[in-house]
C-alpha cells in the first residue's frame, strides 16, 4: 500500500510540475512536504491523517499528513501570513477547520474499515449438524471515490460428512461524478467456488454505473447495473462455460433504532448469450452493535440458478448469525 501511495504521489507531482510549466493551474493552496517537494490545489477537506487535495489535474488526492512538513491556504497567504499550519509528528494531528468555501457536500476520506465476523452452530444427539462461517470486509470512502474487498468462506458438515463448502471474494473500484456525486461508475471483480454444486471456480469481471437515490446515515437506496463476462470451470466432466451476462443489483440500507440497522440486496445476473438463463441472489442482514467495535449480524440469504449443474437444486439457502468485529 505505501508503495502504490508512493507512485500516486510521485505521479501527482510530475503532473502539477507539468501543468505550472505550461500555465494549467493558478496558484492556490500549498502543501509542503518533508522531502522538500511542494503540492499546489486546493485543500477542501480535513482529517486527523489526511489533507484532501483538490487539483485540476488529477482530481482529489489525499495526501497523509505523516509527510506534510506544513501546508500554506491561499487566503493566509495573500494576507502575507507563510508561517501557515506546521505539522509535527511528535505531537498528535491537529484537525483544523476549513474556511466555509471550501467546504463541499462531500464527506471527509476516512482510513480503511476492516471488519470480520464468524458464526459457528452445532447439534448433537438424534442428529449431528454444524456450520461454520467468516467474513472478512475492507472498505475505504474518500470524498470521491471507494473501495471495497471482500472474502467469505463458510461449510456445513450433517452426521459427519461435509454437505457444503463455498469460496467468494469481490473487489470492487468506484468513483462518483456529477453535480451532487450521486452517479458513480464501477469495476469490480468475483470470485467463488461452491464444491458441492459443482463449481470448482467462477470468475465475474464487469463493469458499470449506478445511482444513489438517498445516501444519508440513517437511510440508504441505490441502484446500478453492469455489464460483465462470466467464466465457469465445473469440477466434474462438464465443459467450461463463457457467456456475457447483465448484472442488475439494488441495495438499501435503513436504521431502526440507535445501534440497529437493516439492509437488503439483490442481485441478477441474466445470460446475454442464452435467454431465460439467469443467477439471482437474495441477502437481508439485520446488525445489532454492542459497541464502536463489535455487533451480533443475523443473515439471510437465498442463491437461484436457473439452469443448474445435474444432481444439483435450484435454489440455496442460508440463515446465519455470526459476532462481527471491527478493527
Amino acid at each position: 500500500m505505501k508503495v502504490m501511495i508512493k507512485i500516486i504521489l510521485a505521479l501527482y507531482l510530475f503532473l502539477n510540475a507539468l501543468s505550472g510549466a505550461l500555465g494549467l493551474e493558478a496558484k492556490a493552496d500549498e502543501i509542503h512536504l518533508k522531502n522538500g517537494q511542494k503540492i499546489e490545489g486546493t485543500i477542501v477537506d480535513q482529517t486527523p491523517r489526511s489533507l484532501i487535495l483538490q487539483s485540476d489535474v488529477v482530481g482529489k488526492l489525499a495526501v497523509d499528513r505523516a509527510i506534510v512538513q506544513r501546508y500554506v491556504v491561499e487566503e493566509i497567504k495573500k494576507g502575507g501570513k507563510e508561517d501557515s499550519f506546521l505539522e509535527d509528528e511528535k505531537k498528535e494531528p491537529k484537525v483544523t477547520a476549513v474556511k466555509a468555501k471550501h467546504k463541499a457536500v462531500i464527506q471527509a476520506l476516512d482510513d480503511w474499515e476492516r471488519k470480520f465476523s464468524m458464526g459457528y452452530s452445532m447439534t448433537a444427539g438424534n442428529s449431528e449438524a454444524s456450520q461454520l462461517n467468516m467474513n472478512l470486509d475492507l472498505h475505504k470512502r474518500s470524498p470521491a471515490d471507494e473501495w471495497i474487498i471482500g472474502w467469505a468462506h463458510s461449510f456445513s458438515s450433517s452426521q459427519g460428512k461435509m454437505d457444503s463448502r463455498k469460496f467468494d471474494g469481490l473487489i470492487r473500484y468506484a468513483y462518483s461524478f456529477g453535480q451532487n456525486l450521486r452517479w458513480y461508475h464501477f469495476a469490480k471483480m468475483q470470485g467463488s467456488q461452491d464444491r458441492f454444486a459443482d463449481i470448482d471456480y467462477r470468475l465475474v469481471p464487469s463493469t458499470g454505473l449506478g445511482y444513489w437515490f438517498k445516501d444519508q446515515k440513517d437511510f440508504k437506496l441505490m441502484a446500478e447495473t453492469a455489464l460483465g463476462f462470466q467464466h465457469t470451470n465445473y469440477r466434474k466432466d462438464k465443459e467450461a462455460k463463457n457467456e456475457f451476462i447483465l448484472i442488475p443489483r439494488f441495495f438499501m440500507e435503513k436504521h431502526l433504532l440507535e445501534g440497529l440497522h437493516v439492509n437488503t440486496s439483490a442481485t441478477f445476473y441474466p445470460s446475454l448469450s442464452d435467454p431465460g438463463v439467469y443467477r439471482s441472489q437474495y441477502k437481508a442482514e439485520l446488525t445489532n452493535a454492542i459497541n464502536d467495535r463489535s455487533a451480533m449480524k443475523f443473515s439471510f440469504t437465498k442463491d437461484y440458478n436457473s439452469d443448474p449443474p445435474e444432481d444439483v437444486k435450484r435454489s440455496d439457502y442460508a440463515v446465519v448469525s455470526s459476532f462481527e468485529y471491527s478493527f
